[in-house]
Formats: C-alpha cells, structure tokens, sequence
C-alpha cells in the first residue's frame, strides 16, 4: 500500500484538533469524481509479488478502500495470478473507474464472499 500525502492527512486532523501519530495508507488515491485510480497497478503488482513471495493464501479480507481491492481481485481470479478460495468485504464499496466497473460486471464472481456493512 501507499503511503496518504501527510499535507492531506494533516489538515483533515488539524481540523479536528487530533495530533498525527502516524501516517496513513491507501491502495490508490481517487480523483474528484471517482473515476480514476491513481496508484491502483502499483498495488495490484505488490499484492502479486507478496502472493508470489509468501504465497499460499486461502483468502483475503478488506475493510473499505481494502474491501473494494478484495472485490477487484476476486473478479480478476479467472484472469490474474492471485488465485485464492474466498474473500471477506467490510465495509467495501463497488469501485467507480470504467476499467473497474467492466471487471466486476464482467461475470458473477465464482467464490463464497462475506459481506460485512
């Protein structure tokens, strides 16, 4: 994962009078309107590497911009080298970029997911 631009994250806690103590992570930053995903290859490509690395998952579980990238790796499971059995979203939500979109309207997801709201 990336790290979050400290200047954005330092002035979303400023404003709530919150001290940084760490600094963030995101799998990709989004422009305006959702429809880019800036930073999204690079994550794909180091998730591929820790599954080459360590490889031998039987699942992967996101929790929101997480939850997201576990509904886009499982909707490239007949396409990609990540391969796994199941995958748990919480509080995920359906990825906005066109390239996106396609991919998971694509074809039903052929796994078990869990889905926590």
């Amino acid at each position: 994962p990336q790290l979050v631009p400290v200047d954005e994250a330092e002035q979303k806690v400023d404003a709530m009078g919150v001290p940084i103590t760490s600094q963030g992570r995101m799998w990709w930053k989004s422009n305006a309107d959702n429809t880019c995903y800036s930073g999204l290859d690079m994550s794909l490509d180091f998730i591929s590497r820790v599954f080459e690395q360590q490889g031998g998952f039987d699942g992967v579980l996101g929790f929101s911009q997480g939850g997201a990238l576990a509904g886009i790796l499982a909707a490239k499971q007949p396409y990609g080298d990540v391969k796994f059995d199941f995958m748990i979203n919480i509080s995920g939500f359906m990825p906005r970029t066109p390239e996106c979109r396609a991919l998971m309207t694509k074809e039903k997801i052929a796994m078990p997911t869990f889905h926590i709201y």
